[in-house]
């Protein structure tokens, strides 16, 4: 239809024409527009098929391409009344409700469009059961709110990310918590990038309560931790000796931190000097035998030392590092590395050789048990994990099962390792929660693997693939440290994480084997089988590498720290009757001094 002067403008309804016959056609011919044009729901805008048996009064949208009585109708008004179809041009502004989508259409000249998904974009003020101004643009008052995930089935991911965002660091970006609009509590980024959380009795006055570093993810009381305790309002230990016990049963990195705000992380420079400087002095080993590794147990006051060779009498042990005894080993295996659980009060060591027996266990370096290991891999490193309660174990031979763990010591469990490498020795950090293993040799350069569980292991590039031999970890550094036995004037790699490695410049080009660390010296000390008479070598950070005096140009195969008696003792696989070194004691011990 078309307007005229004997239509209406909008709807182009027909006008009653003076002395015009059968003005009723004419009248009903407008009453039918109106009753299909005004207050408009429509079935559908999705059909271009006409239906097959249509209703009285029923009105689509065409959609294309048309078919039957529609054809070349498409985007028009359909309406079927009297039996057949009459058709309508929209124009702009006309609004239509869709009853098969719930929505409201509005046609803006070219085409339909939604109303209210536009209706409700940039808007100034948004109040649902308030009102809501310049100073809440978005209020809502009611009791209970529901954010849900749109579902993978409904083509969402199933996730919900609630996102708030600042301009910049020194903003602030927080949710306040009020009690008759009166703050109480306040969490969020509040003038820098740290999580905090903050309390306030008056909504005037804040006290911080905890802060989370931003970098670390540590954790800090600036009002103190309080925990109702009738004296002090610090511990809930009403002894000293429980409060100890409540701080050392915390997490690593939360001990590091109160050593740290204690200042007992700072090393005592004057001893290390003197340690460090003074030439190391000759002990009497046990046997001549090869003695191949090597810890200490601060429980039994007890160094412990493992070999490869000798006839029952594998394994020795010393109170103070200079005299040692010779202990029957489980078996004539090639024990090649042995280590402390201070929770079960039990020494594990591994070996190369043996026949389901490459595991034996001790609870006092004396009676030793042989164990079934989860394979007949070459074993070659073994460490503790306190906070998962675990031993791991490495080995350099073997498919795909280069790890085992064991919770008792006892029974071991094969893992499958990162990579089929030479895997020598492994270490716990429990600052970062994870085991870091080093290889010798390897298909790849992922002559490093790390886990957090002993279970799951990943390879890390080495930025030299030199045979690297064995690695220990400093909390006062947060640094790993490991020697190799070759390169050129790199045969130490340093590493923050586990993750990236950077290479060191060596004291010396020797074949070092063992490294260890000090935290009261603040002090990593290194021992080699190769070289003149300073086989030893320390360093303060891992970086700046000195080389030191020894007793005897021995094959130094390992090396440990001894907190109780203030020392590092050294083992070795050659020398007659001296396969065994300590420093000079930090005590006032008259016998190493």
């Amino acid at each position: 239809m078309a307007g005229g002067t004997d239509f209406t403008n909008k709807l182009s309804l027909p006008y009653l024409i003076s002395n015009q016959a059968q003005k009723h056609v004419t009248l009903n011919e407008s009453l039918r527009a109106l009753d299909g044009l005004v207050q408009a729901s429509l079935l559908s805008r999705a059909e271009a098929d006409p239906p097959a048996s249509p209703s009285e009064g029923d009105r689509y949208l065409i959609a294309g391409p048309a078919t039957g009585d529609w054809i070349g109708q498409e985007d028009m008004f359909a309406l079927f009344a009297d039996g057949e179809w009459f058709f309508f041009a929209p124009q702009t502004g006309w609004r239509v409700w869709v009853e098969d989508e719930n929505a409201f259409l509005v046609f803006d000249g070219t085409g339909w469009r939604e109303t209210t998904s536009d209706m409700l974009q940039n808007l100034a003020l948004l109040g649902l059961g308030a009102t809501a101004d310049s100073n809440n643009p978005l209020l809502a008052k009611l009791n209970n709110a529901l954010f849900t995930a749109l579902e993978a089935a409904n083509s969402g991911t199933g996730d919900l990310r609630f996102k708030l965002n600042k301009e910049a660091s020194g903003n602030v970006l927080s949710l306040l918590f009020q009690a008759n609009y009166s703050t109480r509590a306040e969490v969020g980024l509040v003038g820098d990038d740290d999580l905090l959380f903050k309390v306030s009795p008056d909504g005037s006055t804040f006290y911080e309560g905890i802060r989370i570093d931003k970098d670390a993810g540590e954790v800090s009381f600036p009002n103190g931790a309080a925990f109702d305790n009738s004296v002090e309002d610090i511990l809930e230990a009403t002894q000293i000796q429980d409060a100890i016990d409540e701080i050392l049963s915390g997490p690593p990195r939360l001990k590091l931190r109160l050593r740290q705000t204690l200042g007992l992380t700072d090393p005592d420079r004057v001893l290390r000097d003197y340690v460090a400087g003074e030439t190391w002095l000759a002990s009497t080993s046990g046997a001549d035998n090869e003695w191949r590794a090597m810890c200490y147990s601060p429980e039994l006051r007890l160094f412990c030392a493992v070999a490869t060779s000798g006839t029952g009498d594998r394994v020795m042990t010393s109170t103070d590092g200079e005299n040692w005894t010779a202990q029957t080993s489980a078996a004539d295996n090639d024990w090649q590395s042995v280590c402390w659980s201070s929770e079960l009060g039990l020494f594990v060591a591994v070996g190369l050789t043996g026949t389901g027996d490459r595991v034996m266990t001790s609870p006092d370096g004396e009676t030793w048990t042989a164990q079934t290991s989860a394979a007949d891999n070459n074993w070659q490193g073994i460490c503790w994990s306190k906070e998962l309660g675990l031993f791991c174990a490495v080995a350099s031979s073997g498919t795909g099962n280069r790890v085992m763990t064991s919770t008792d010591g006892e029974n071991w469990t094969a893992q499958t390792s990162a990579e089929d490498n030479s895997w020598q020795s492994v270490i716990w950090a429990p600052e970062l929660g994870l085991f870091c293993s080093v290889a010798a040799f390897g298909s790849t350069d992922e002559r490093v693997m790390t886990s957090p569980d002993g279970v799951t292991w990943t390879g890390r590039t080495v930025p030299a693939t030199n045979e690297w031999r064995f690695v220990c970890w400093s909390p006062e550094l947060m640094l790993f440290c490991a020697v190799a036995t070759d390169g050129v004037d790199d045969r130490v790699m340093t590493s923050p994480d586990g993750v990236n490695w950077s290479t060191q410049t060596s004291a010396a080009n020797n074949s070092w084997r063992g490294v260890c660390w000090s935290y009261e010296l603040g002090l990593f000390v290194a021992v080699c089988s190769t070289g003149s008479a300073s086989r030893i070598m320390t360093s303060p950070d891992g970086e700046d590498w000195s080389l030191r005096l020894g007793p005897a140009t021995n094959n130094w195969q390992a090396v440990c720290w001894s907190s109780e008696l203030g020392l590092f003792a050294a083992v070795g696989v050659t020398g007659v009757g001296n396969r065994a070194m300590t420093s000079v004691s930090a005590h006032s011990y008259i016998y190493r001094s």
